[in-house]
């Protein structure tokens, strides 16, 4: 209405907007920008966030466009360097005030530190990473390209590689990826799965759909379970519905839990660390 446009160029833009984005749901706060052609509304953008603008351009008379142009940043190397004296989190803070930047570096380190035990006071690391600046001229954290950690006396090196399949790691100076895949079954020779992990599934005694956050195998009793990757016992013991049960933590973002187990294996006990494949107790029935 403050621009002069007649309302009834309002139902062709939402229609031809709708397979790209939803403008009845518009934010406050965001840009629209409207371009005119001998009076008539021409073109239609709608900034949708900081990356993506939609952008409805006029056919013909009847017939509109909708298309999502992506924002295109300008990028700048950077480093970073600084010294563990509590957290990653407060020294990164401490620097530039980017948490993103601290959540990324734990992110790439998760299989080698776990930065909620593992850090110590006096430890150092150094990156270099792309800052992506915005046309409007704010900035944020692109990817990290290289680092290094120092981590109570031991150097981590972490080198970004694309593959061929075009996926994503970081690798030390070895040519080592620092990435450790989970093994796909805690079993040797993988069972029939009897239940997958779903937040709507139809309980077969309480006759209720609920969640079911974990899988089911219908092992033999007795079968041996497997730690799905290195790491460290953190709770040993029963565990109501689930029995007897194992709680592993492998780094400061990723646990497994493991139930219905007929025993422990033996001496394993809070505290333990195990590795990858290792024998950690017994099958019951099954295990989630």
């Amino acid at each position: 209405m403050r621009n002069d446009i007649d309302r009834k160029q309002l139902f062709p833009l939402l229609a031809a907007a709708k397979p790209k984005h939803n403008l009845n749901r518009v934010v406050i706060g965001r840009n629209l920008k409207f371009s005119f052609e001998d009076s008539l509304l021409a073109r239609f953008e709608y900034e949708i966030d900081n990356d993506q603008t939609l952008v409805i351009t006029r056919i013909d008379s009847a017939t509109w466009r909708a298309d999502i142009e992506e924002t295109v940043y300008h990028v700048q190397e950077r480093e970073l360097s600084g010294r563990i004296v509590s957290s990653l989190y407060e020294t990164v803070m401490e620097i530039c005030s980017d948490p993103e930047l601290a959540l990324i570096l734990s992110e790439i380190y998760a299989w080698q530190i776990d930065f909620h035990n593992d850090i110590r006071k006096g430890d150092n690391f150094r990156l270099v990473y792309e800052e992506k600046i915005h046309p409007k001229g704010t900035k944020k954290v692109g990817r990290i390209l290289g680092a290094v950690f120092n981590n109570d006396g031991k150097k981590l090196w972490a080198i970004r590689y694309t593959n061929a399949d075009s996926t994503v790691d970081y690798f030390d100076l070895q040519g080592n990826s620092l990435r450790r895949k989970f093994l796909r079954s805690p079993f040797k020779y993988m069972p029939r799965i009897s239940s997958r992990f779903s937040y709507r599934r139809f309980h077969p005694i309480l006759k209720i759909y609920r969640p079911h956050l974990g899988i089911d195998y219908a092992a033999p009793t007795g079968t041996p379970v497997l730690a799905l990757g290195d790491g460290k016992v953190v709770k040993r013991g029963w565990n109501g519905g689930f029995g007897r049960y194992i709680l592993l933590r492998h780094n400061g973002m990723y646990s497994t839990s493991y139930g219905h187990l007929s025993r422990y294996a033996r001496g394993l006990k809070v505290g333990d660390r195990v590795t990858q494949g290792q024998v950690i107790g017994l099958s019951l029935i099954h295990i989630s």
